[in-house]
């Protein structure tokens, strides 16, 4: 099973309660974060922005591995980065369910 979904979004800053525990998002993305979290494993998180202002993602999983889901996502966040015409480079922010950046 394969499953991609990407994100495109202008931040309003407003803050939404997070009631799972483990890792903590930023604030700015944690809507984002839950619909990522039921993603299926092997899944990854791009963000390329400022998760406070104008940011865009991409998010891939259900991945044969780690190393695909991480590569999808980067690709993804860097489609919608070029359709925003952001500067920001794409990097990752989350591998499955831990946030690296």
């Amino acid at each position: 099973m394969r499953l991609a979904i990407a994100f495109v979004v202008a931040s309003g800053g407003f803050l939404v309660a997070c009631a799972t525990p483990g890792p903590h998002p930023h604030a700015g993305i944690r809507g984002l974060w839950r619909e990522y979290e039921g993603l299926p494993a092997y899944r990854a998180l791009a963000l390329a922005g400022d998760p406070d202002r104008v940011w865009v993602a991409g998010a891939a999983g259900g991945r044969l591995s780690q190393a695909e889901a991480r590569t999808a996502a980067l690709e993804e966040c860097a489609a919608h980065r070029q359709e925003r015409r952001l500067q920001a480079p794409c990097r990752i922010y989350a591998i499955g369910d831990r946030i690296v950046w």
